[in-house]
């Protein structure tokens, strides 16, 4: 063949493929540009605006109901809300009691401890902060946190805090006692977290999440100090979310529920996941922490709780307007009375 003609075959396929290079860059240029332009991006961060939270004197969710597990976002009984599991895990279910502070999870706990088949990871009798198992010794690349991983750092409240979770999770099953049928766990910032806990646990048992509220009304008798009525409005954020994700596996509690009908919740707990009970409510604490009331339950209801609420009649609040709207939501959805205006 003429030397000259494969020369120009040559020259004309590496052109070919040189121009479709360029063709597609080209292409992949306008491509991004049109993207650029019809989807927005929604990188910036909302304005906080002040807002107001006014409590109506009355309807504040402190009434009875006789279908406690009833609740206006899913009128499903409790006896419904089982999952199948497997064979292997079914005599095994994790509870972990989800609720921000100041909501009344130290005084719930308590009394959901004090079952004949729930395991703590510490005493059964304890009324604080050292029933939560983020509070427990444990040791972390190599070095050792007496007072648990919320000691590591003073951010445990961030959404995308790294959580140790093998660690944990080993620090949580040596403390618990494995021959009971039910474990139990409360540490707050893990409301924050259920997807991460189902995703852990469930391979190992049934997972089950109680879901606390509380109204920012009917938290006066808390200490002011440390702002109760912040922690529970910014806990309103997240509970229609927990609520409407893992419904199936959920059971709902009202604090004012657990005061004014405890024995329909106790019926309804003990129906919901067998042996996980009301039936402490008037038991009194062996342990008590640092501004907690050596009360049972049922005396701190009686002679505190009930004759004050409510007790707060507005609640100061720096929010982005999304946030409102969830919180004004879940104000609505769970049964309290409250509406939420700008300032």
């Amino acid at each position: 063949m003429d030397n000259s003609i494969v020369s120009r075959t040559n020259h004309i396929s590496n052109f070919s493929f040189f121009q479709f290079i360029m063709w597609m860059l080209v292409h992949l240029m306008l491509l991004s540009r049109i993207l650029s332009v019809d989807v927005p991006i929604d990188d910036k961060e909302e304005e906080f605006q002040n807002y107001h939270l006014s409590c109506n004197t009355k309807g504040t969710g402190t009434h009875p109901r006789k279908e406690p597990c009833n609740l206006p976002w899913a009128s499903v009984d409790c006896s419904r809300r089982y999952m199948a599991e497997d064979e292997k895990t079914k005599n095994r279910t994790y509870v972990f009691l989800l609720g921000y502070p100041f909501t009344g999870t130290s005084a719930i706990h308590f009394v959901l401890a004090n079952n004949d088949l729930v395991s703590t990871l510490s005493h059964p009798g304890i009324l604080g902060g050292e029933k939560e198992g983020w509070r427990l010794p444990i040791e972390l690349k190599g070095k050792t946190y007496p007072n648990g991983f919320v000691s590591v750092n003073d951010h445990h409240w961030r959404t995308e805090l790294e959580i140790p979770w093998p660690e944990l999770m080993e620090v949580y099953h040596s403390h618990w006692n494995l021959s009971r049928n039910i474990l139990l766990e409360c540490s707050p910032p893990e409301i924050m977290h259920p997807q991460e806990l189902l995703d852990r646990f469930s391979p190992l048992g049934k997972v089950r999440f109680i879901l606390l509220l509380r109204s920012p009304c009917n938290i006066g008798d808390t200490a002011k100090k440390e702002n109760p009525s912040y922690w529970s409005a910014r806990a309103l954020k997240y509970q229609n979310r927990i609520a409407t994700l893992y419904e199936r596996r959920l059971f709902v509690l009202r604090f004012e529920d657990a005061c004014t009908i405890p024995i329909q919740v106790h019926a309804a707990l003990d129906e919901w996941v067998p042996g996980l009970s009301f039936k402490s409510f008037d038991l009194e604490p062996h342990l008590v922490s640092l501004r907690k009331k050596a009360l049972s339950l049922k005396a701190y209801c009686d002679q505190i709780a009930l004759p004050q609420w409510p007790s707060v009649l507005s609640v100061e609040l720096n929010e982005t307007a999304s946030s409102v709207e969830e919180m004004q939501t879940s104000i609505k959805e769970f049964g309290y009375s409250a509406s939420i205006t700008k300032t």
